[in-house]
């Protein structure tokens, strides 16, 4: 009678095998958590260039900044944290196009890019949006007036690795050796205001002299005559000036183009009906 011939793993056999699977593991398991930190880190960004388009469409259908994040559908970052919103303080809650008819320019938030205020500052910024990151610690500091210029306030912003903490508000952790991970997007109003169609009245009081090199005009707001590019005060009279009571209406679009040199300031270089614009 044969017996059957039953042949198995050894002890040291399976200590290979499972040595060997260790080191597998071992190699892989680190590869695995880079992949996945980056994963989130693709992921967070996204989220967050997501909330910074709601909020633009949200304003392009009511050509007003939003002043929460209530109204965007996006606000919940990977790490499951909310996102962070700073709206600019002179615009939140307004209407753009009544705010460039009061002759608005300054929205009193800016940013300084790698922290610098001085060469690397953006100002005019509608809102800031952003993440915590992996480290669940907001690291861009609250707006404050860094560079001495009261017409606004600034935040510092970093590269993504730098060791700095510059929010101190509890309970969010003040931590200057974390590296700084905010995944942050920023707005200028000059990005939204190329989104609307926005009339500005470019007109001249009742009874004012008028030139014939037109009115100059500071952010839509009449500033005084211009008699071939010279400003001059109000009532100002020389050869050549006629009185009229008419005003015109250009689209803001027009009345940026013009301001080639962008100092915000345009002028009439033909008198209304035909309200040439020229720059200044």
């Amino acid at each position: 009678m044969k017996s059957a011939d039953k042949q198995g793993f050894t002890l040291i056999e399976l200590s290979i095998v499972l040595v060997i699977l260790g080191l597998v593991v071992g190699t892989m398991a680190p590869l695995f958590v880079s992949m996945s930190k980056k994963n989130k880190l693709s992921s967070g960004r996204k989220m967050v260039e997501t909330a910074r388009d709601e909020i633009k469409g949200d304003f392009l259908q009511n050509k007003t900044i939003a002043t929460t994040l209530n109204t965007i559908g996006h606000s919940i970052d990977p790490w499951q944290n909310n996102l962070f919103y700073v709206p600019a303080p002179g615009l939140a809650g307004q209407n753009i196009c009544a705010w460039l008819a009061a002759g608005s320019s300054q929205t009193g938030l800016a940013v300084c890019l790698s922290g610098d205020c001085v060469n690397q500052k953006k100002d005019n910024i509608a809102f800031i949006i952003g993440s915590k990151g992996a480290n669940f610690n907001r690291q861009m500091g609250t707006p404050a007036n860094l560079d001495g210029n009261p017409v606004d306030t600034e935040v510092r912003l970093y590269s993504y690795g730098s060791t700095i903490d510059q929010y101190t508000i509890a309970p969010d952790p003040n931590d200057s050796s974390q590296q700084f991970d905010d995944i942050i997007e920023y707005v200028s109003v000059k990005e939204l205001v190329q989104m609307v169609n926005c009339n500005v009245t470019i007109r001249n009081q009742t009874g004012q002299t008028v030139c014939s090199g037109g009115a100059g005009i500071l952010n839509g707001v009449d500033i005084g005559v211009m008699n071939y590019n010279q400003i001059f005060s109000i009532g100002a009279t020389s050869d050549g000036c006629i009185t009229i009571n008419s005003s015109c209406q250009k689209n803001y679009t027009e009345v940026r183009q013009a301001d080639t040199n962008n100092n915000n300031q345009v002028g009439l270089t033909s008198i209304p009906p035909a309200c040439t614009l020229g720059d200044i």
